[in-house]
């Protein structure tokens, strides 16, 4: 299971990391635009991907109640990119300290509305991974209509490449 783990998150990295090179084809007006009421910026998926990311990362690091980030953290294209690489980054540490029975090892933690949940980390990771996948195909969405062809990040093209 560890090594099935591993390989999800060199994707999900390996994808995010497609999506933060596309960053330098946008204006920054192009970034923060929101296209339709409600829907956010592309600036506001990729936060929020990096930002759900952290939380997790924290409460697998044993912080109970870590705050969302805000998106006053994520400024411009650059600070998106920094921030997202540095907690990729420590989940990659993270994954390579890991061992098969740290896996099924219970996280306790409150979600952001405070309610308690105890989830063993491979269930915590795997959550991780597929949450950034769909915002990836909103981020996607996003760029299809601002630029037109967003970054192919299909499973399969990580395996070709």
């Amino acid at each position: 299971m560890l090594e099935t783990i591993r390989t999800l998150w060199k994707y999900n990295s390996w994808a995010m990391e497609r999506f933060l090179a596309e960053l330098d084809a946008f204006t920054e007006e192009e970034f923060l635009r929101e296209l339709d009421k409600g829907s956010g910026s592309l600036r506001d998926k990729l936060a929020h991907i990096c930002g759900a990311d952290e939380v997790w990362l924290r409460r697998i690091q044993g912080e109970v109640s870590p705050a969302f980030p805000t998106i006053t953290d994520f400024v411009d294209r650059a600070a998106v990119a920094k921030r997202a690489r540095a907690v990729h980054a420590e989940y990659r540490a993270l994954l390579e300290s890991l061992t098969d029975s740290d896996l099924n090892r219970a996280h306790s933690y409150k979600n952001l509305k405070g309610v308690d949940f105890t989830t063993p980390l491979w269930q915590i990771l795997m959550h991780v991974a597929n949450h950034a996948t769909y915002h990836r195909g909103q981020a996607a969405s996003i760029i299809r209509r601002i630029k037109g062809k967003p970054p192919v990040t299909d499973l399969i093209e990580y395996f070709r490449s």
